[in-house]
């Protein structure tokens, strides 16, 4: 029988176990876990026979990203149960260490896997964007009778919406039963958001309405697949239905219906949804601000989107980068640079959207010096320095004002290089008569298997339109189908139509842009009836142009300016 003061001593160690059990499920900073490890040491809680502590030690250092400390625990454990292997497993997982990860459940003993660590490969591989080893593992589950759960569902469904794995979603989907997915919301809503991803979107509307219950997920899932695959106007109406059947929207869903608003271009439908979630009290809600400072931008409604801004209680720098995205997008590169200064001075950590938009603010305005204020600041930050996608930025605000030299500098020292790079460059040359050094860059890109798209031939066909070589210019346009496999444009046409008018051939140039009714051939044309002074003939481009785009003034101008070009001569 215990005395006394035994069992104070037993009262007060399971109510320092529990104590540390707290803590330690708790704690998210490495200082305080790794004094708390210590704790552990000196208490002397920390018995290999005894892997409970050790668990959770893992556990901890895994949130915490000190995956080198959970491996030395996971190595001192010397009977590791199911949960040791788990932990461990998870631990590599949830911080992109998927090959250390693979390597823990392969060397796992069988008898201790369960759905929990099958899971854990699964959501693995599809967080990081490879639904076919995903894929791998779900099929290897079943091999093993491991039945899967909602968890091993939605992570896999999860993977395959990101990667457009659509066969292999439809595969998983056959394997569910039917009464599971009925009934079960979150697997239901997976598939619903993985068929939208995947662009079925008869898929996800059969689904949606078989489910026999739907939350504010669902009914997001269904409204994002019909924005994503260009259906905005189903996408506002299911949004209008989802009030009619009593069901109160949250954030997310407002965010989905507004951004189906910007698309739609429905600013009317949009200013009643902003009505509604003010009433509903998400103004405030950082999301669906910046939701509604873009609707308003794209719509051109410029001062209503600053508005937004300004009365936003709080900002942070996702609502900064809409604001500054809506300046640069609009044309207003100099406001926008101002926004990206204004980030920097409230102390923001700028992200690689941040600094891609301001560069761009510069190259739209031609504003150099303020560019290379933004490439120094990320030559202080090597990890976004060295995106694809910052320099790809940079060769196009340098190539934008002209600066060829450093254009070329940074694409000559890119250590990997896309499409946008290689039309990034030509782009720079072309747009500056560069001839020679585009067609050496285009057989150069050829050379090193970067297949040209569409942007590519509008680039190399503008540079022989700006040289004058009206027979290097047809040859492209020839080899475009036949040898490329790239469909003409309206835009190739245009800069066919540009060369014919700057070499005086009008009657010829005419007759292109007749053939394709294209608004921007006819404005090439009319540019080269003002440059001739042909006013008949640009009073045809002109009443083209009109047809085609009844709400665009520049005609006007042209025609105007061709008139005056013309009478000038005459009195010369």
């Amino acid at each position: 029988m215990l005395s006394r003061n035994n069992l104070v001593d037993v009262c007060h160690e399971k109510t320092e176990r529990r104590s540390y059990e707290a803590l330690l499920s708790q704690c998210k900073s490495i200082t305080t876990g790794r004094k708390l490890h210590q704790s552990l040491l000196e208490a002397g809680y920390l018995s290999q026979s005894d892997s409970f502590f050790a668990n959770l030690l893992i556990r901890m250092y895994g949130r915490c990203n000190s995956i080198s400390d959970a491996k030395n625990i996971f190595d001192s454990i010397s009977k590791r149960s199911v949960f040791s292997w788990t932990i461990m497993l998870a631990a590599y997982a949830q911080n992109g260490h998927i090959r250390e990860a693979r390597d823990i459940f392969d060397k796992m003993p069988s008898t201790l896997k369960n759905v929990v660590s099958w899971n854990s490969m699964i959501s693995a591989y599809s967080q990081a964007g490879n639904s076919k080893e995903a894929f791998c593992i779900f099929k290897l589950m079943d091999q093993e009778g491991i039945r899967p759960n909602e968890i091993t569902l939605i992570s896999i469904l999860d993977g395959f919406s990101s990667c457009n794995a659509l066969e292999q979603g439809k595969s998983v989907h056959k394997s569910i039963d039917s009464t599971f997915i009925l009934c079960d919301v979150r697997v239901g809503t997976a598939l619903v958001d993985m068929y939208g991803k995947c662009g079925d979107i008869g898929e996800a509307k059969a689904m949606f309405d078989a489910m026999r219950t739907k939350n504010e997920v669902t009914w997001n899932a269904m409204m994002a697949a019909y924005a994503q695959n260009g259906h905005s106007n189903l996408a506002i109406r299911l949004f209008q239905l989802m009030s009619v059947e009593g069901v109160k929207p949250d954030d997310a869903n407002f965010v989905s219906v507004l951004e189906a608003c910007g698309d739609a271009g429905d600013l009317t439908v949009g200013r009643l949804i902003h009505s509604f979630a003010t009433q509903s009290g998400y103004e405030s809600n950082l999301m669906v601000a910046t939701s509604l400072l873009n609707m308003y931008s794209r719509s051109r409604e410029f001062d209503r989107a600053r508005e937004i801004f300004d009365s936003a209680e709080s900002k942070d720098v996702v609502l900064w980068t809409a604001l500054l995205v809506a300046y640069v997008q609009s044309g207003h590169g100099k406001e926008g640079f101002r926004v990206f200064v204004c980030m920097d001075l409230e102390g923001f950590t700028l992200d690689e959207a941040c600094f891609i938009s301001a560069l761009d603010a510069c190259g739209s305005v031609l504003a150099v010096n303020e560019g290379k204020l933004v490439h120094a600041s990320l030559l202080s930050d090597y990890k976004y320095y060295l995106s694809t996608k910052i320099q790809n930025a940079l060769v196009h605000m340098y190539g934008q004002c002209g600066h060829l030299r450093e254009a070329r500098k940074i694409f000559e020292d890119m250590r990997s290089r896309d499409k946008v790079s290689w039309n990034g460059i030509l782009t720079a040359y072309a747009r500056h008569g560069q001839i020679h050094d585009t067609l050496d860059l285009f057989l150069r890109m050829n050379l090193e298997g970067i297949p040209p798209n569409a942007i590519t031939f509008t680039n190399v066909l503008s540079a022989c339109s700006h040289a004058g070589k009206l027979s290097k210019a047809m040859f492209f346009l020839a080899s475009m189908q036949g040898d490329h496999g790239v469909c003409l444009e309206k835009d190739h046409y245009a800069c066919a139509v540009d060369l014919l008018g700057r070499l005086g051939q009008l009657h010829e140039a005419e007759a292109l842009t007749d053939g394709i009714s294209s608004g921007i051939g006819w404005m090439a044309y009319l540019s080269a009836c003002k440059a001739h002074g042909n006013v008949e003939a640009a009073a045809r481009a002109a009443d083209r142009v009109l047809k085609l785009d009844p709400e665009n003034s520049a005609p006007y101008v042209l025609f105007s300016s061709t008139q005056g070009a013309s009478k000038n001569l005459e009195s010369f």
